[in-house]
């Protein structure tokens, strides 16, 4: 039969019953009892049931009506509703969704939906059918029957409608959700769902005065009742915001009225639910499943939702500056009186010697590099005196002179004892050179606990001996990415229970702790303050000065091929690249790519580049001689590559600040990496030259919980803690943790990484245009070629990994031990502790 002699149900023509069951994923029961196509005059007699309506003498509508709807008559999808206040028959009130829509010119977008003029809004009941109600019973383990008998009195006595069965199990949560379609889909899978015909219809009243929950929802509104709202995924600032308002005020309205309510969040990129059931196909069930289950408390809700995704929010700056460099706001007071005497004709040479002596940012009088402002307006920036003793928090960004200020601290305190804490080796050996300390990977335990300035990674911090040890200053750079690493790292997690301990001695008597992070959170912030002196307030000084103003350019493709076809093209262009990624086998895949390539005898001779000086930075060669060296001073070792290709062990730390690159790219694939750590890795290289980027769409192996209270209750039920000590009431029995501020940042920490890591694509473009730079969308196409090419660079690579895992020696247990705590495996010993993992098995 084919599709013109095809006859679907309610004269539903073959586009609107395929919008609906192909487009938004519902089942064709529910499409036969609520969808009727409409057209001609009679869609009046659905539209004009107010009285409130002008009408003529002969009681026909006004002309002005009739011609603002006269694109109905062209047809529509009706879209039908039951009343809960007349015993669940069909509503005379329901909406009509236009196939040819009129524009609202005041919006400039097309009116999707119409309902019936000067008619109060109501909700949609759908009237459902047994296949779907027999999936909602499924899901919530519900016997709709007990015998087949009683099915068959009841049927005949009296037949229960499904609202009226939802009623009497107030244990089955309600989603509210913005549209017809998107309930109806959500019903399709086996969840009980309500539209709303607009995000603010779940309430009537004014706000503070009279607000309240529909009155259509109060049947549904009994005590022991969850409802969850699951509004759309939105990407605008502003659409954001009032999407927030428009959730917190019918979350309250519910609670008010006895229920329960909890939100659940799309991860995007699909904006409404029926989108993104049909985007995921056969996954859909099990991934709305999860998000759901995720749904966060109102409160929850509350706290993660981030109009101002990233920096503080619950501090106030103590200082406030807009300056390229911290040191040129710092006041020196010995300085200050000399200052005070030299006549205002010196104004400039004045400013010069507020600025302490650090190489390479002394003020030049015809500087005009002031991050995005004028120069007369980074002039009168604000100066501080840096505190002698507390918590200092230096929120600025990256590539302001953070660890300059620090190394002019240094310099200024040089018998004080110093400690900088780190979470990675690369960064440490950088800083250590900086701020002249010794590395402790360079001594002996004798040699720690001697040292009077040291640098040591966190991962080593419980090698400490803490008898009589303290340090007159802590610095920590990258906080934020320190902290992440503290409670979630692999490397820490056998350790975690001591550091933590020494941490907190060390941190808790140490007269001055500075904290230095471009993205500096609350988070952060909190956790440190619980380790110090009750009552102590932060100082915090919050520079403004962006480091943008780049040109980036957005590939939106399934997968990296566009941009690694471009990495081809700027090499054989002449240009020099550097990339990163959150990923180090593909930092490996691409550089055994171009290998290939060269390598490749079937190749047109006279097309063959020249071969390319390519250098990587991955874990597993970081840690070597050639890259110890290479990092120590990379701005100068990267002018002998074309290419720099680096993983995340390349990620915070390093600096390259000449001009070298003429291009960045960055792969990122949701793996590892949040944005503001994949902004980290991009910002590496200082120069402002064009950025290419590519995020993938959605992450590789599913969403992961963005809920911190369940993640944190899951954690204590199932004894999921390897550094935090269980702790049960003896009164009620209710679990917690001994460090139980530690246990909640670790939570909120887990929370808030899968939150990025479910929506990097939208998050870290969001970041990096908070930054200050400028987006070009470049396309969504793939490079056949150039996946190709990765794709056979995968095999090489697996063929010789495998081989060398085969012939490496075998080795001990002790052996394999004793590796695991070095900082750095050669390729032998890697493949030599696979092949013992593999034997062990």
């Amino acid at each position: 039969m084919n599709a013109s002699s095809t006859e679907y149900p309610n004269n539903l023509t073959a586009a609107e019953y395929h919008e609906l069951l192909a487009g938004s994923g519902i089942h064709p029961a529910l499409i036969k009892r609520n969808f009727f196509h409409v057209e001609g005059e009679s869609v009046y007699d659905y539209l004009f049931i107010s009285d409130k309506i002008p009408r003529k003498n002969a009681g026909r509508v006004t002309d002005g009506y009739l011609k603002l709807y006269q694109h109905l008559l062209l047809g529509g999808t009706w879209i039908q509703s039951l009343d809960p206040f007349k015993n669940w028959q069909p509503m005379e009130w329901g909406r009509i969704k236009p196939n040819f829509p009129r524009i609202d010119w005041e919006k400039g977008k097309p009116v999707k939906y119409e309902s019936p003029p000067k008619t109060p809004n109501r909700v949609t009941y759908f009237d459902v059918a047994n296949p779907i109600w027999d999936r909602v019973a499924k899901r919530y383990l519900i016997k709709r029957y007990h015998s087949l008998l009683a099915l068959r009195l009841l049927d005949q006595l009296n037949p229960l409608i499904f609202w009226e069965w939802v009623k009497q199990h107030p244990e089955i949560p309600v989603i509210l959700c913005e549209g017809e379609k998107k309930a109806a889909c959500l019903l399709s899978l086996g969840f009980v769902a309500i539209a709303l015909p607009g995000i603010w219809n779940g309430r009537v009243g004014k706000q503070d005065f009279d607000e309240r929950l529909h009155p259509d929802l109060v049947p549904m509104a009994q005590a022991g009742r969850k409802f969850i709202i699951l509004f759309d995924y939105e990407t605008r600032a502003n659409t954001r915001w009032s999407v927030y308002q428009a959730t917190v005020r019918t979350a309250k309205a519910i609670e008010s009225a006895g229920s329960e309510c909890e939100v659940a969040l799309l991860p995007g990129p699909e904006k409404g639910v029926d989108d993104f059931v049909v985007g995921r196909g056969v996954d859909a069930n099990a991934l709305l499943t999860a998000i759901i289950d995720d749904a966060k408390s109102l409160a929850d809700y509350q706290r993660s939702y981030r109009a101002k995704k990233w920096g503080l929010s619950k501090y106030k700056p103590d200082v406030t500056i807009n300056i390229k460099y911290l040191s040129e706001a710092l006041c020196i007071p010995e300085l200050e009186e000399k200052c005070l005497r030299v006549p205002e004709l010196y104004e400039l040479e004045k400013e010069q010697l507020f600025t302490p002596s650090i190489k390479g940012h002394w003020r030049k009088k015809e500087s005009t590099d002031s991050g995005g402002v004028d120069s007369d307006k980074s002039k009168k920036s604000p100066s501080f005196n840096f505190p002698k003793s507390g918590l200092v928090v230096l929120w600025s960004d990256m590539g302001t002179g953070k660890t300059e200020l620090m190394r002019w601290w240094r310099e200024q305190n040089p018998d004080a004892r110093f400690l900088n804490n780190g979470h990675r080796v690369n960064l440490l050996k950088n800083l250590s050179l900086r701020l002249r300390t010794a590395m402790y990977s360079d001594l002996g335990y004798t040699g720690l606990a001697q040292a009077q300035a040291l640098s040591i990674t966190i991962d080593s911090l419980h090698k400490l001996n803490t008898q009589a040890l303290i340090y007159g200053c802590i610095f920590i750079d990258e906080a934020c990415q320190y902290l992440t690493h503290l409670l979630h790292s692999n490397t820490c997690k056998q350790h975690r229970a001591a550091i933590l301990e020494v941490l907190e001695y060390i941190v808790y008597n140490a007269p001055l702790v500075v904290l230095a992070d471009a993205h500096m959170d609350d988070l952060t912030v909190d956790f440190f303050r619980a380790m110090r002196p009750v009552g102590e307030v932060p100082y915090i000084v919050k520079n403004e000065w962006k480091n943008g103003s780049r040109t980036i350019y957005w590939y939106e493709g399934s997968n990296s091929s566009a941009l690694v076809a471009q990495i081809s093209a700027a090499l054989m262009q002449g240009l020099k690249v550097m990339v990163a990624s959150d990923s180090k086998r593909f930092i490996k895949k691409l550089e055994k790519s171009f290998t290939i390539k060269y390598e490749d005898p079937n190749s047109d001779q006279s097309h063959t580049p020249q071969k390319w000086r390519i250098w990587s930075v991955h874990s597993d060669n970081s840690g070597s001689d050639e890259n110890v060296a290479f990092i120590k001073d990379i701005t100068n070792a990267v002018k002998n590559f074309d290419a720099l290709f680096t993983s995340p062990s390349l990620g915070t730390g390093v600096d390259i600040s000449e001009y070298h690159f003429d291009l960045v790219f960055g792969v990122f694939h949701g793996v590892s990496q949040t944005a503001t750590e994949c902004a980290q890795q991009l910002y590496r290289y200082r120069p402002k030259v064009p950025f290419h980027i590519w995020v993938a769409p959605r992450p590789p192996f599913g969403y992961k919980d963005t809920n911190a209270t369940k993640i944190k209750e899951r954690l204590l039920q199932t004894n999921e803690m390897t550094a935090f000590l269980l702790r049960i009431d003896r009164e009620t029995g209710k679990r917690g943790a001994e460090k139980d501020w530690a246990l909640e940042a670790y939570c909120q920490i887990m929370a808030n990484r899968h939150y990025s890591l479910n929506n990097l694509r939208d998050d870290l473009r969001s970041l990096l245009t908070e930054m200050g730079n400028t987006f070009i969308c470049v396309g969504s196409e793939d490079d056949e070629q150039s996946l190709e090419s990765l794709k056979a660079a995968a095999q090489a690579l697996d063929c010789a990994h495998n081989s060398a895992v085969a012939k490496a020696k075998n080795i001990t247990l002790s052996e394999y031990r004793a590796r695991q705590s070095k900082d750095y495996l050669d390729p032998n010993e890697i493949f030599e502790c696979e092949k013992f993992r593999i034997s062990d098995s």
